[in-house]
């Protein structure tokens, strides 16, 4: 998005201008529809795999705007395939995306659909459109791009991470949605090896496989022979102004649908009307009636924003965002004007799949963004005198697992449409807060925590941890209300690592600011499978075979290698480690090994030590870990070696 883009006030919730709804502020808007906030969910890469139909990875060719069936612009991507790897091309893959600027001036924004750059590498997964040709699967979340470590390694960086486009709104996944492992989405915005990621698509149908970690920065693979000769056209508008209601936000929406919740969706639909109603110092006065040309669809399945199905685990679960058109001044500020909008929630494939709350939430967070509000915790506001509190808001990037207001999205609502004034206090302090000892800790789970005190403001917390001070992992924020006493907070956490040292901190959040807890260390228990199951000796590793999941080529010097081997010799999904003899040859310098459960921290203690081009085996327990594989490290200063490895037993 160009520098020179305006944004709204939010009192932290003003951030962006609604950078996911665009006015035309001074050419006509000549299709009448609202430009859209996304929200997404996120998604594996086995499920993705069976949703497109087709899946390439390519470099793209061009990327250029026209004018589709309805005259709105839209940008047609040609990208010139590396291969395949599911279903089948005759030429390039063709991508339709609606928005993209026109010479004339005129530009549409759909917030969340993915850009593409000529000469860039990118694995992307497609749908076949109706017309003819593709669009890209679920928007954002259905491209990758290419890029590479310091070391020149390659990984395939999923675009909602690479392109980090601002303003899209992640949804927590279901806790009952099918299909898909904790580790597996906990692992949807981590960069994929590439060989490793293509591997997995022609063989597993994109189930998850482990890989190595980059190292240093990431810099996207350009081929610069495709950027010479192409224009890269701009993908978002270049916007002046912000936007607002000039009548107090005054708007009746009629519902369309029936959710496949229980109930339906209408209390859900007035209640999110009514959350933005409660606040008494703003002349918001959202409500439900027919016959207008403002809809909350709440059984939607289709929509302009990139869905043409029912929402069963992860994808674009709603979007929404105001129309109009011309402008009026405000407090100073000049603004576009909004006369309508319309919010999209996607039809659930099972019912109640997420529940009252959550829909509720999703509604709320997506008709704040009519009323020309930003996320809370992207940007500020130089009007936002209270800082601290956006963690808190509804309308945060995060959708939040309750339905009221936080007080940030309270003074932008009085901002836009009320009294101008604030929640800040200069008697209130921020929460104070301490962090517990863990309690209930196994292997893989703890229970995390401690106490807040609001201090008279309403407050939320969670937890942050994870295996270094950095933290990384964050808990759902909730409620603690806005007492003057301790309140003990918990939050059971799970997916952990065996025999690990956690570190993990008690966070709370009001509109007095942010309060960090101590940290507080545990350590998960001892990695010690319960039973043992021989097998009839089988070997699962052979470098020198032929290049392969299980074959060559040889391990070189400094490298590592997953091994994936469920399935393998017998050895079930269940299995948590191996009883194995390994045995190293043909190396070309001294080294060892050393093996690792697949995405856990490399072991400290070598598996086998040997000298150049000498024959050896040693018996190992090999811990399996993300996708059931393993990882071989060596530690030669050079050259390569090969390795066997014969199971006889499993853990489990």
């Amino acid at each position: 998005m160009p520098d020179s883009v305006s944004y709204a006030f939010r009192k932290g919730g003003f951030g962006r201008a609604l950078r996911f709804a665009i006015l035309l502020l001074a050419i006509a808007f000549p299709w009448g529809r609202p430009l859209l906030a996304t929200t997404v969910v996120p998604i594996s890469d086995a499920e993705l795999y069976r949703r497109a139909d087709v899946i390439a990875h390519g470099i793209v060719l061009s990327s250029d705007v026209t004018v589709d069936d309805l005259g709105r612009p839209e940008t047609i991507t040609f990208i010139e395939p590396l291969s395949v790897l599911k279903g089948q091309l005759s030429g390039s893959l063709v991508l339709h995306q609606v928005g993209g600027t026109l010479p004339d001036g005129r530009f549409l924004q759909l917030w969340g659909r993915p850009e593409y750059r000529p000469g860039h590498e990118v694995v992307v997964f497609a749908i076949a459109r109706p017309e003819g040709e593709f669009q890209t699967a679920e928007m954002v979340l259905g491209k990758f791009e290419v890029q590479k470590d310091e070391e020149g390694r390659l990984f395939a960086v999923p675009a909602l991470v690479a392109d980090a486009p601002a303003g899209v709104t992640v949804r927590r996944r279901a806790k009952d949605a099918p299909g898909d492992s904790l580790e597996e989405i906990r692992g949807t915005s981590a960069p994929r090896h590439l060989e490793t990621f293509l591997r997995s698509l022609r063989q597993t149908g994109g189930e998850s496989v482990a890989s190595v970690a980059p190292r240093g920065a990431l810099r996207s693979v350009v081929h610069t022979e495709f950027t010479e000769h192409h224009r890269i056209a701009p993908l978002w508008g270049n916007i002046s102004g912000l936007w607002r209601w000039t009548n107090g936000a005054t708007a009746v929406f009629t519902i369309d649908g029936t959710a496949n919740i229980t109930g339906g969706g209408t209390a859900e639909a007035n209640g999110s009307m009514a959350t933005w109603d409660a606040e008494p110092n703003s002349t918001v006065n959202y409500s439900i009636g027919p016959g207008s040309a403002n809809l909350l669809h709440v059984d939607a399945l289709s929509s302009p924003c990139g869905w043409s199905t029912c929402l069963a685990g992860g994808g674009v679960i709603g979007c929404g965002g105001p129309n109009g058109g011309a402008t009026h001044s405000w407090r100073g500020d000049t603004y576009g004007t909004i006369t309508g909008g319309e919010v999209w929630v996607r039809s659930y494939c099972t019912a109640n799949l997420y529940g009252s709350v959550t829909t509720q939430a999703v509604m709320t967070h997506e008709l704040g963004h009519t009323l020309g509000l930003g996320h809370s915790d992207q940007t500020a506001s130089p009007h936002d005198v209270c800082r601290g509190d956006e963690d808190a808001a509804q309308m945060r990037a995060m959708v939040q697992g309750f339905t009221t207001l936080g007080t940030d999205d309270s003074d932008a609502l009085r901002w836009l449409y009320g009294d101008g004034g604030n929640s800040c206090s200069t008697t209130s302090t921020p929460p104070a807060v301490t962090t517990n000892p863990a309690s209930g800790v196994t292997q893989a789970a703890a229970t995390l925590n401690g106490s807040v005190n609001p201090n008279g403001m309403g407050t939320t917390a969670s937890f942050q941890y994870g295996t270094t001070t950095s933290y990384g992992y964050t808990t759902t924020p909730q409620s603690v209300g806005s007492g003057t006493g301790s309140v003990s907070v918990s939050q059971a956490v799970s997916g952990l690592m065996c025999n690990r040292l956690y570190h993990f901190r008690i966070v709370a959040t009001s509109g007095s600011g942010t309060s960090l807890g101590s940290d507080q260390t545990f350590t998960t228990g001892a990695c010690t499978p319960s039973a043992f199951y021989t097998l009839t000796p089988c070997r699962v590793v052979d470098t020198r075979n032929a290049a392969g999941p299980l074959g060559g080529p040889a391990l070189a010097a400094g490298a590592d290698r997953v091994f994936s081997v469920t399935g393998q010799c017998g050895i079930p999904a269940t299995a948590k480690a191996l009883s194995a003899n390994v045995t190293v040859t043909q190396g070309t310098a001294a080294g060892d090994l050393r093996l690792s459960a697949a995405g856990a921290a490399l072991q400290l203690t070598s598996s086998i030590n040997y000298r150049a081009g000498v024959t050896r085996a040693n018996n190992a327990a090999i811990p399996l870990g993300l996708g059931g594989g393993f990882s071989v490290h060596s530690d030669q200063t050079s050259g390569t070696v090969q390795v066997i490895i014969d199971v006889n037993g499993y853990f489990q």
